[in-house]
């Protein structure tokens, strides 16, 4: 949750108002429940509960937590793709996106170059996982980098000591992410903008 709010903020902090987020779920939460509180961060599955870090970036910053700014996908790239041409194809489409993950990314990106779109000067783009080819995108992604390896020990770790002891009570661990920033987020589009 803190990592999605992190991305979000960096966004809002470039002057971005209308900051879209792709998430893989038909059933997440509406805006409307997020801003009534109706998911708790120990409720969620990993894409609720980075909606949940998107909401509460917004809220905190006092933009809306707006319903066409949720891209409800399958767990399919060709969906994520749908969704992002229609909100970027809208009347008043966002100027930046948050992924969830690197399927919803892929779908993103596809739809940016649909559209013959320029990222970060037509939309910026943030997403979740520092994989390899974020690097060798032109331009090279902005992500939340998790610790991946740290994540891997570290559920071993625990694997083996409730092996060794099954009266273990589970534990709920929280690793550090980083953002890394790179060249897919910038300011808001100037013809954007000039909408507000």
């Amino acid at each position: 949750m803190a990592a999605a709010r992190a991305a979000v903020e960096h966004l809002v902090g470039l002057g971005h108002t209308r900051v879209a987020i792709v998430v893989e779920g038909r059933t997440v939460p509406s805006a409307a429940d997020l801003t009534a509180g109706g998911l708790a961060p120990e409720d969620g599955m990993t894409s609720s509960l980075r909606l949940l870090g998107w909401a509460s970036a917004l809220a905190s910053s006092g933009l809306p937590v707006a319903e066409e700014l949720i891209l409800r996908s399958r767990y399919e790239r060709e969906d994520a793709h749908r969704v992002t041409v229609e909100a970027l194809g809208s009347a008043l489409p966002p100027t930046a996106i948050v992924t969830t993950d690197e399927t919803m990314t892929l779908g993103v990106l596809d739809a940016v170059r649909e559209l013959d779109l320029d990222i970060p000067s037509d939309v910026s783009l943030m997403s979740f996982d520092d994989l390899p080819w974020t690097t060798i995108l032109k331009p090279p992604l902005s992500v939340v980098a998790q610790p991946v390896q740290e994540i891997g020990v570290t559920a071993a770790r625990r694997l083996l000591r409730r092996i060794e002891d099954a009266s273990l009570p589970p534990e709920f661990i929280v690793l550090r992410t980083s953002i890394e920033l790179r060249g897919s987020t910038g300011p808001v589009p100037a013809r954007s903008a000039a909408r507000r």
